[in-house]
């Protein structure tokens, strides 16, 4: 499939596209693999993780999904706590 070798940005560009047109299955996918590419390449608590994140909360707001957002809010807060934890030393 020629999205897996789509960069992080690049995947994230497209799922916006895929969202702006009302192809939201195929944004929602995108949106996926990005947020996949983003914890692989750059950390599972990295801010481009959480950038995907964010981005999914935004397409999730738009096409009224509420049932998936909180759960992503969670892990963003979860992230920033590690993050938080991590620098002040407790784990």
């Amino acid at each position: 499939m020629v999205s897996r070798n789509l960069e992080f940005r690049e995947l994230l560009d497209a799922a916006s596209e895929a969202a702006d047109r009302g192809d939201y299955p195929r944004a929602e996918s995108l949106f996926e693999q990005a947020l996949q590419k983003a914890q692989v390449q750059f950390g599972e608590a990295s801010g481009h993780a959480a950038l995907v994140l964010l981005s999914m909360i935004d397409f999730y707001e738009a096409i009224d999904r509420q049932d998936k957002i909180q759960g992503l809010k969670d892990k963003i807060t979860s992230m920033l706590q590690a993050r938080l934890n991590r620098n002040h030393g407790r784990a």
